[in-house]
């Protein structure tokens, strides 16, 4: 849980320079930077991920796992096309790419020519080279407190055949997580009315088996992914408590929580070009994903909590750009159909849910050149969702422009961008949701609708020379609709529509090149900022949930072909939560980590790293209220959590 705050629309200043570049891109009307694989090799990278965070001034931006495709490409594109997933990060498959098969990347501070990725001015895409064959191989394990915590293996074979290139990726995994919590909670005297300790035991067995096929010809590019995932948590529970003013003061509970998934995705990008002058795309993406609930007290006569859900998505986009015509118009239509049935036993209680949702969203864009400095950007999107619960079947229309205008100069560029956003629904809250941990139970809310916000930024990139870069976004949004926990019936809380509020914010990204102090090496400064306001009818003007008003971590990397090595800060962080009778308060402690990274063979490479080498600790602070936050507070707790340091070896070789 996390949380932050700020009050003024400013100016941002966005510093994101590239120190490396090494050639001129070929799309020089661009001003794209261009990198050589061959550069990143003398700083040790092993893979597309290791050059995309050692490009200084870029941000990589993740792609949504929402429904729909509208936002799920990120900002990182493999030879011209997105990559699309919902179920893998961006990060995790730019790290199945060896850095063997890359030629270049072209690195884009603004006005880049990829439709795909519109919503994002600053954009990389990866030339890789479809012709080699190769074989990485990757194993992991971990230890917290002297017990193994994490065995991880994962494998990436890439062969041509015929006019394509293949990829089967492989990860296997099983992890440990423990902490242990001691809470005290009290009266609003002070008095002690409970103490309570829990040992927490997360175990995850998970399986990945991935195939992806890419045929590249003058004219077009193809690809074809498929992917099954499998997860197998359980999650133990154990309880302490000591109630010094009941009849029987001490009481032991234990309570294990299974979770199985299991899911299945195909996906297809196709890009062609038509009659040299239009540019077509076509991205389809199906996925079925089933999970299975159980929570259970063991050594109790009670009925267990069992929750059984099946969500189905199918997902079209299709597109047409002229890129040669003077505004390079582009039209274009998304279409995704989502349906989710949920069955949930509780309390002698059966409650079945379905909720379904279709929407189509076409959508037009112009790129207007106004100069050889300013660029205009500006998309139209109209979304028409019908959503289906049962209880009602309403249809919404949105209407939701983006408008950005462009000026860059040689060290550096601005963006001033307007556009209004439709948050999906979280298909989750429309079922029941249970809190083992803190005792929590909410409802599901058949009536709830999606959030929206209207948004202002500036975003400026600078790199006053060779040595320092700074990359920074500021931002206000004006927000409708808002979802925070509220009474669903008298006695039942949920997830609601709660009005209006107002956020503000602020990203920075400072990349140091301090060769002054010590060859190859970089110092990183990442920074967000957030601050909103809401008229809570329960307690006055506060903060929107679930917010982090101070995000810091600072790094600071030496990269060798012999060695390479780092050190992370990651600064305290505090987050709010508000509930009707509750509020939340968590505050993580700082942290500091390192790894070192050293070449044991040909292509073979072993890292070491050291994660919170200070324990990780978590303080919560709930605080009671009577009948609701609006009336007294009738009560206390403080619980403090504590995880041991992890140290992790990873062993990588390319074959």
């Amino acid at each position: 849980m996390k949380s932050v705050q700020m009050t003024m629309l400013g100016t941002l200043f966005l510093f994101s320079g590239s120190v490396f570049a090494i050639t001129e891109s070929m799309e020089s009307k661009h001003q794209a930077q261009r990198f050589l694989a061959s550069h990143f090799i003398q700083f040790n990278a092993q893979h597309a991920l290791d050059m995309i965070t050692q490009t200084p001034g870029f941000v990589l931006q993740e792609g949504s796992t929402q429904r729909g495709l509208a936002n799920a490409a990120g900002n990182v594109l493999i030879n011209g096309i997105a990559l699309q997933s919902k179920s893998q990060s961006l990060s995790d498959m730019l790290e199945k790419l060896s850095i063997d098969q890359v030629e270049f990347i072209d690195f884009y501070q603004a006005n880049h020519p990829f439709s795909s990725a519109s919503q994002y001015s600053q954009v990389i895409n990866i030339k890789v080279n479809n012709s080699s064959n190769s074989v990485d191989v990757q194993s992991s394990l971990a230890l917290r407190d002297s017990k193994r915590s994490l065995t991880e293996f994962n494998a990436q074979i890439h062969t041509p055949w015929l006019d394509w290139q293949h990829q089967l990726s492989i990860k296997a995994q099983n992890s440990r997580y423990e902490s242990n919590f001691l809470a005290n909670e009290y009266a609003q005297q002070a008095i002690l009315l409970e103490q309570q300790t829990e040992d927490f035991i997360e175990q995850l067995g998970e399986f990945q088996l991935s195939t992806q096929s890419t045929m590249v010809t003058d004219t077009s590019n193809l690809r074809l992914t498929s992917q099954f995932w499998s997860e197998r948590w359980q999650t133990d529970f154990i309880h302490a408590y000591f109630k010094p003013n009941s009849a029987t003061p001490y009481e032991n509970t234990h309570t294990v929580e299974w979770l199985d998934m299991d899911e299945y995705q195909l996906g297809v990008d196709w890009q062609t070009a038509l009659h040299d002058t239009f540019e077509l795309q076509l991205t389809g993406l199906a996925t079925d994903n089933q999970q299975a609930k159980t929570i259970s007290e063991l050594n109790v006569q009670t009925e267990p909590f069992i929750q059984n859900k099946h969500h189905k998505e199918h997902a079209v986009k299709l597109s047409i750009q002229a890129k040669d015509w003077r505004f390079k118009p582009q039209l274009g239509l998304e279409f995704s159909y989502n349906q989710l049935r949920a069955t949930t036993h509780s309390a002698n209680q059966l409650v079945y849910n379905q909720v379904s949702e279709t929407r189509y969203q076409p959508f037009g864009a112009i790129h207007w050149k106004i100069s050889e400095a300013w660029q205009l950007y500006s998309k139209l999107n109209v979304e028409f969702a019908t959503l289906n619960t049962h209880a009602h079947k309403p249809t919404e229309h949105h209407i939701k422009p983006l408008l950005r205008l462009s000026y860059n100069a040689d060290n550096w560029d601005i963006n001033w961008q307007f556009k209004q956003h439709v948050e999906q629904l979280d298909f989750a809250l429309f079922v029941v949701n249970q809190d083992i941990s803190f005792d929590r139970i909410q409802l599901g809310n058949n009536n709830i609708k999606p959030s929206r916000y209207s948004e202002l930024s500036i975003q400026l990139n600078y790199s006053a020379s060779e040595y320092f870069a700074i990359n920074s976004k500021l931002f206000s949004q004006w927000q409708r609709d808002i979802h925070e926990s509220m009474w669903l019936s008298s006695d039942n809380e949920g997830i609601a529509n709660a009005g209006r509020a107002r956020l503000n914010g602020l990203d920075a990204l400072i990349d140091i090149k301090t060769d002054a102090l010590l060859a190859n090496s970089t110092l990183t400064f990442d920074y967000q900022y957030r601050q909103a306001r809401y008229h809570d009818p329960l307690g006055g003007v506060r903060a929107v949930d679930e917010l982090t008003p101070h995000t810091l971590s600072t790094e600071f990397r030496h990269r060798y072909e012999s060695l390479s090595w780092g050190i992370e800060f990651v600064a305290k962080e505090r987050e709010t939560q508000y509930y009707v009778t509750e509020q939340s308060v968590e505050r993580n402690s700082a942290s500091t980590s390192i790894f070192f990274e050293m070449p044991l063979a040909h292509k073979t490479t072993l890292r070491i790293e050291a994660n919170a080498i200070e324990k990780e600790k978590t303080q919560y602070l709930r605080q009671f209220y009577q009948p609701t936050r609006a009336g007294k507070l009738d009560g206390y707790q403080i619980a403090n959590e504590t995880t041991q340091s992890e140290l992790r070896l990873t062993l990588r070789s390319q074959l």
